[in-house]
Parts: C-alpha cells; sequence; structure tokens
C-alpha cells in the first residue's frame, strides 16, 4: 500500500479473502508494488540457528495469550531505545500501532486470529529507520516478508518476529459470529481470543 506513489492500492476486505486491490485507473505500471510483493519476491529462507521455548513469569504471563514472549522481547527492546510495531485492536479495528514507552505495550497483548490491516505502516517504519531508530515488527510471515521487500534504506536497524501462521480468517467473520450474538465490534473495548482456566 505504501509503495504506490498514486495511491492506488487499497485493502479490500471480503469473508473470503483480504486483499490489496489495484485501481487501474489511478496505476501508471511502475512495478513498485510488484516489486515488494511477497508472493512475487519470496523472502530468503535458511535454516534456524537456534531454537527456545518458554514463558515469563507474573504479571505478564496472566496477561498474555501465548506465555508473553513477545511482550519480553519488545520490554527489553524498548529499554535499548527502540520501537515495536505490532498489531493492536483499536475503534473495532485490527490494525499495527507503534510504542516507545514500555507502558504501551499493553495494547499488543493479546494474540489475534484475524487479519491486520497494515496501512501507512511500511512508511512509517522507513521514516523511524532513517532517523537512527531500531524498529521492531511482529507480525504474520507474510507482513514480515511483505515488509523486508519494502524497507530500503537503514535496513540493519529493522528486526522482526514473524508468527507461526496456519491461515488467518478476514475481520468479517469475526464480525459474522459477533453479529449472532447481537454484538457490534464497534461498540467492543479490549478483546480476547483464548481464555485462561485452572486445570486439576
Amino acid at each position: 500500500l505504501d509503495i504506490c506513489p498514486k495511491g492506488a492500492i487499497t485493502i479490500e476486505d471480503s469473508i473470503k479473502a483480504y486483499n490489496a486491490i489495484i485501481d487501474k485507473t489511478r496505476c501508471v505500471n511502475c512495478n513498485l508494488c510488484h516489486n515488494v510483493c511477497a508472493v512475487n519476491n519470496p523472502p530468503e529462507k535458511s535454516m534456524p540457528q537456534e531454537w527456545y521455548q518458554g514463558w515469563v513469569g507474573e504479571p505478564q504471563r496472566t496477561k498474555s495469550s501465548s506465555g508473553g514472549f513477545a511482550s519480553a522481547i519488545s520490554s527489553k527492546f524498548i529499554k535499548n531505545g527502540g520501537i515495536v510495531c505490532s498489531c493492536e485492536f483499536k475503534d473495532g479495528q485490527f490494525i499495527f500501532g507503534f510504542a516507545e514507552k514500555e507502558e504501551e505495550l499493553d495494547r499488543f497483548v493479546g494474540s489475534k486470529y484475524v487479519k491486520s490491516n497494515p496501512t501507512g505502516t511500511h512508511k512509517t517504519i522507513q521514516e523511524y529507520l532513517n532517523s537512527g531508530k531500531n524498529v521492531l515488527f511482529i507480525g504474520l510471515p507474510c507482513q514480515v516478508a511483505g515488509l523486508k521487500n519494502y524497507i530500503r534504506t537503514n535496513s540493519d536497524k529493522l528486526y522482526t518476529i514473524d508468527l507461526i501462521c496456519h491461515g488467518s480468517p478476514s475481520p468479517q467473520l469475526l464480525e459474522s459470529f459477533l453479529s449472532d450474538y447481537k454484538v457490534s465490534i464497534k461498540h467492543i473495548k479490549s478483546i480476547s481470543f483464548r481464555k485462561k482456566n485452572n486445570f486439576r
């Protein structure tokens, strides 16, 4: 989206797909979008150097959905002067936000199991990198791949974490589910996809 000099690309959300759509009347065939697309230019794959598993201590673990590993890394990253970009739920939408202080990280806590809109994210990350800031981006593998293709300068300051993904549905699927219970997603202040229970 951010790569297009004519603003010809928009996100179209349907129950079947969550795709970038090109307005051909505004497109000038510069191929910039083609060059950054992770489908057309897939990332180079490599074997992992190390493999770890674990979780953080309380109280962060209770607040987190999957052990709080991303929260712990994000906290350390900010302490070292960096900026974190990750998905948040805001005003009924799943979008990407930025955190420069540790207390802002709570917006990212909790797994989101629907597609998130990255509009404006790539451009802002590039601006932070150009200003000398280190940026940590946490997202789905396809989002990480697209971002890496987009970043043109100071890529050595970009750090990424790609989440294990088995495919995530359109937000419309969630909205359809909520509507069955007479709930509007626009009226929800926070949402959690996992409930921690006590196992005996």
